[in-house]
C-alpha cells in the first residue's frame, strides 16, 4: 500500500478502538510496547504522522502500516521468520 492511501483509509483495527484511543498519551504507550515486543528482531519502528507506522529493518527497507495488525505481518515479511517477544536475538 503506498502511504498515500494508508493516510486516507480509515482506521479500523480493534486496538485502535476504547478509552483513550487515539490520544498521543495512547500512541505514545502502544509504541513503547511495539518497540519492547521488536527487541532483538533487527527492526525498529516509528509513529507515522499520528496515523500509523513506519517500520524499518535497518539494511535501507521502510514500510509504512496503517495498525498494529498490519505492523506484525510486514515484520515477519520483513524478517522471513515468525516475530517471537521471547526470542533472545541469538537464534539464527
Amino acid at each position: 500500500m503506498c502511504g498515500l492511501c494508508g493516510d486516507l483509509s480509515p482506521q479500523d483495527h480493534w486496538s485502535d478502538r476504547g478509552p483513550g484511543a487515539g490520544t498521543a498519551r495512547h500512541r505514545h504507550e502502544r509504541l513503547q510496547a511495539v518497540r519492547t515486543l521488536l527487541v532483538g528482531t533487527g527492526l525498529t519502528v516509528s509513529e507515522w504522522r499520528g496515523r500509523g507506522y513506519q517500520l524499518a529493518n535497518g539494511r535501507g527497507r521502510t514500510v509504512l502500516v496503517r495498525d498494529l495488525g498490519s505492523l506484525w505481518g510486514e515484520a515477519e515479511r520483513m524478517r522471513g521468520r515468525p516475530v517471537d517477544p521471547l526470542e533472545t536475538g541469538d537464534a539464527p
